[in-house]
């Protein structure tokens, strides 16, 4: 079986490895960087960050002990890390866990403890102030709530961890990607994969070098990285927002004469959104800025001195922003690969520490976790492939996840029952309170009996946030539930983003076609798809020059479902877009809703029928305006 796996990190060389405990399988690995290693790579910059083993990563551990190094096992090269927190009174403590707050250790108070996290919370505080943070947007404001209390729950049990002796690329990579090749897989660096296209019987891969075939494919990279290739490629996929951060991080080569070099011992000392590494086989030191109040050279520096009490210059520091997405931390929610290998013909497969993978934060653990069961789901549809049996692992850790209901596109709400409990309480609210404030009117103008017996496209103008409202009213006279897509910064957090996912709605993501495609596959899958293709509240005075996205029409011609345009004209008056509130007028503003008559895209370009339903819908609001004339029209109340 020829397969090709996508990436070279921790995830990429782990599914590899997987692959190729049995003989008879080609397995080529694509790195689209000029080194490999992925997020564990080494640059001219340096380390990418400290590289810390704890001892419960048992699936990195267990594949590292298979890998020789220089006469042992790469795993056998790894040293035992001694763990300093600062006291209140500025000295150092040796402690015996990862995390200080979590110590048992004698000598270190509870005003001690108060003031390590206290330190880091100042830390936080003043980084979102800071113009010198480089970490300002990437981690105060992306990091998930449940992404800290994950790591802590992790790690409470682990009293032990484990380091390097040097740097990543010498004891870890170099010798990784030698086993590999000594096994017969072809690892090719520089080659970027642009398009994936997968087919009943394989999966065609176009690169910057030309096109190729593979019997499956295992995309290793970032959630990014994965995102723009379903994107580019064209296929529909959940459309969550990621969360990410950036970290700066220092490689220091420290002078020999140092005293932090004479115990020969690997040591971490951490404090204030600081850690450091120290690696005195190397004379060096790699030093993480997580969370610090600035990530300014100078002021990471004098820290790191103090710190480590140095007494003498560095002979040389690297710095590495880490600020490229496919070098940040994921501390996002995880990613269910399942919802994005659905529509793949079984020929595509996602790993990766972003996706659920058993253990509990992003890691090199949870990387090589994520292939796991990557080659397992690749195992369980081909036969193949056979993945080894037994991981020697204890029984709690082998965890094998459950399957779960396949959706009928991947942006669906989870939960049927849910999505159809919160619309249904929605319209209600809507048809209780809007004529608290307003006396809404519809006018038919589309010669159709409602439902429509396909999907289609719903397109309205956008004056106000009433028009939120008043959309869920125009849609329970029609008579369906479209997927909405709204604007991406009320998916961000909060209840808004909870709700929006429940119920399938569909974040606008500019810059790319993820949300067309996310559309047409919710068409394909039977259900409507509603949007205001002006893409932002236009004030009426606004209206002529403004522009009119061509999401709808995409949708339209590449499904051939109807446009049905929509034009409402007072939602300005009932709801100012500088208002927080609607107001409440002691007469109602009349809001008229003009269902038109649907669009036909057989034959149309994306620009002409984007015209064309600009022209429409501008019709309907100008009808509108003029007021309800004699005939056939609904009130809500």
């Amino acid at each position: 079986m020829k397969i090709c796996v996508v990436g070279s990190g921790i995830s990429g060389l782990a599914a590899a490895h997987y692959l190729t405990d049995h003989p008879g399988h080609s397995v080529t690995v694509l790195e689209a960087a000029s080194q490999f290693g992925g997020r564990a790579n080494v640059t001219p910059d340096g380390e990418h960050g400290p590289r810390i083993f704890l001892a419960d990563y048992h699936y990195l551990l267990g594949l590292l002990r298979e890998i020789p190094a220089g006469g042992r096992s790469v795993r056998d090269a790894l040293r035992k890390c001694r763990r300093f927190a600062g006291r209140s009174d500025g000295t150092w403590v040796e402690i015996d866990h990862i995390h200080a707050f979590l110590a048992r250790t004698r000598g270190l108070s509870a005003r001690d403890r108060f003031s390590i996290a206290k330190s880091d919370w100042h830390a936080k505080l003043v980084a979102r102030r800071n113009a010198q943070s480089s970490n300002i947007f990437g981690l105060i404001w992306n990091r998930s709530d449940a992404s800290p209390y994950r790591a802590m729950a992790s790690s409470r049990r682990e009293t032990r961890s484990y380091a390097l002796p040097g740097s990543t690329e010498e004891f870890l990579l170099d010798p990784w990607i030698a086993f590999l090749r000594s096994r017969g897989v072809q690892l090719r660096s520089g080659c970027r994969v642009k398009l994936v296209r997968p087919r009943i019987d394989d999966v065609q891969i176009v690169t910057n070098s030309g096109q190729e075939q593979f019997d499956a494919v295992i995309f290793t990279g970032f959630v990014h990285d994965a995102y723009d290739l379903l994107d580019r490629s064209g296929i529909a996929r959940p459309l969550d927002c990621r969360r990410h951060t950036h970290r700066k991080a220092f490689t220091i080569d420290l002078d020999p004469r140092e005293k932090v070099l004479a115990s020969g011992d690997v040591q971490i000392y951490a404090g204030a959104g600081i850690t450091t590494v120290v690696q005195p086989d190397e004379n060096r030191c790699v030093t993480l800025a997580a969370i610090p109040r600035s990530t300014g050279n100078e002021f990471v520096l004098e820290h790191v001195r103090g710190q480590l009490e140095l007494a003498h210059e560095p002979r040389r520091v690297r710095t590495r922003t880490n600020w490229l997405p496919g070098e940040a931390v994921f501390t996002g929610e995880y990613v269910d690969p399942l919802r994005i290998e659905q529509p793949l013909q079984h020929r595509v497969y996602f790993a990766g520490s972003y996706t659920d993978n058993s253990y509990p934060l992003d890691s090199a653990e949870g990387a090589c976790r994520s292939a796991y069961y990557a080659v397992a789901r690749l195992a369980k549809d081909h036969d193949g492939v056979t993945l080894r049996s037994g991981l020697g692992l204890p029984s709690a850790v082998q965890v094998r996840r459950a399957s779960p209901s396949p959706r009928a596109h991947p942006n669906a709400p989870a939960h049927t029952r849910l999505d159809s409990a919160l619309r249904a309480m929605v319209s209600q609210a809507a048809v209780r309170l809007v004529p608290l404030v307003s006396d809404v009117v519809f006018e038919e103008m589309s010669g159709c009996s409602w439902p429509l017996a396909q999907a289609a496209v719903y397109v309205a103008n956008h004056r106000s946030v009433f028009d939120v409202l008043a959309g869920v009213l125009a849609f329970r006279h029609l008579r369906v539930s479209p997927r909405l897509v709204v604007a991406r910064k009320y998916f961000d957090k909060g209840v808004s983003a909870k709700i929006l996912y429940a119920i399938g709605a569909l974040p606008a993501l500019r810059g790319s076609d993820a949300t067309v495609n996310a559309g047409i596959a919710a068409i394909r899958a039977g259900d409507s798809v509603a949007i205001m293709p002006e893409g932002r509240i236009t004030a009426v005075d606004d209206v002529p020059g403004a522009g009119y996205g061509r999401g709808a029409a995409m949708m339209a011609i590449e499904t051939g479902a109807p446009i049905v345009p929509i034009g409402s004209s007072g939602t300005h008056l009932v709801w100012k877009n500088s208002r927080p509130w609607p107001l409440v007028n002691r007469d109602r503003p009349r809001v008229t809703i003009v269902i038109g008559r649907p669009i036909d895209p057989t034959g149309l370009s994306c620009q002409e029928l984007t015209d064309r339903i600009r022209q429409a819908v501008c019709e309907l609001e100008v009808h509108a305006e003029r007021g309800v004339p004699a005939g056939p029209h609904v009130a809500t109340a």
